[in-house]
């Protein structure tokens, strides 16, 4: 998973890039366990 963002940090550093962090964090809770996204306090549905 680290390379994986390396790698794209690499590809596009000359470019510039602009990094949603909240879509990058439901990924990366979402790479290492999906059902944590239900539980994960941004993605928690309000009851």
């Amino acid at each position: 998973m680290i390379d994986e963002i390396q790698d794209i940090y690499k590809k596009y550093r000359h470019k510039g890039i602009l990094i949603d962090t909240n879509i990058l964090i439901l990924w990366v809770v979402g790479t290492v366990n999906r059902e944590r996204i239900s539980q994960f306090n941004r993605t928690k549905t309000l009851g």
